[in-house]
């Protein structure tokens, strides 16, 4: 396991990380906004978001993904 010092990153209790799989994050547009393979992710279930953060969602036809939210 990974313990991250929350003197460096403000997450709640219930934050936990992901290691990024797959390749539906890369944007060959703004690869600056990408998210590669095998780098880590942190996850605060408690944080508000608004249209544009991405965000963890569960999709019902492909499983948990991470995705930009827009609404």
């Amino acid at each position: 396991s990974l313990q991250v010092s929350n003197e460096f990153i403000k997450v709640s209790d219930k934050g936990f990380i992901i290691i990024i799989e797959g390749d539906a994050m890369i944007s060959s547009s703004n690869p600056s906004e990408s998210y590669y393979p095998g780098e880590i992710a942190i996850i605060d279930p408690d944080k508000d978001f608004t249209s544009g953060d991405v965000v963890l969602a569960n999709i019902k036809s492909s499983g948990i993904k991470l995705r930009q939210y827009i609404k």
